[in-house]
This record gives C-alpha cells, sequence and structure tokens, in this order.
C-alpha cells in the first residue's frame, strides 16, 4: 500500500477486540463479513507483524520449544522464547 492511498483513507474505530478465546474464529468470521478479507485495505500497522520482522541478532535468542505463528528468528520468537517463569522455595 503506497502512502498516498493509507493517507487518503478515513480510519475508523471499531473497538479494542483483546483476547478472544475460543471464540476468535467466528469473532473473525463477523469482522470479515463486515469489513472485507482483502489485506490491501488494512493499516500498515496490521502488515508489520512482530512475528514476521527478524530480530537484529536472532542468534541471541534462547532455545525454546515455544512454537506458534511466529517465523523462527523473529522479533516475536525472542519475545516469545526469552519468557521465563520463576519461584522461590
Amino acid at each position: 500500500m503506497t502512502k498516498e492511498k493509507e493517507s487518503s483513507q478515513n480510519w475508523v474505530t471499531i473497538g479494542q477486540p483483546g483476547y478472544l478465546g475460543k471464540n476468535k474464529d467466528e469473532q473473525y468470521a463477523v469482522w470479515d463479513k463486515e469489513y472485507g478479507v482483502d489485506i490491501s485495505t488494512w493499516p500498515a500497522g496490521w502488515l508489520w507483524s512482530p512475528g514476521l520482522i527478524p530480530a537484529v541478532h536472532p542468534e541471541l535468542i534462547p532455545v525454546s520449544t515455544a512454537t506458534s505463528w511466529w517465523q523462527a528468528g523473529s522479533i516475536e520468537d525472542l519475545y516469545q522464547s526469552a519468557k521465563i517463569l520463576q519461584i522461590t522455595l
């Protein structure tokens, strides 16, 4: 999407979805039907997913068994792999 095209559009906030849980697919279907599925019309921020942006130093990402929608070596991979849970004994 060009800057000219993006700046000529009037974006309207339709809500703050947050975590959708088990109802995610149903809610996405509602939004797709109401607003369309053509991602070329989405704001640029939606296209810059942290799961697709390469980390600057992917070699520093801790080895992890966490896998999901993000690509290995991405910013999201770093974020998800660096989380730990600690307790005191």
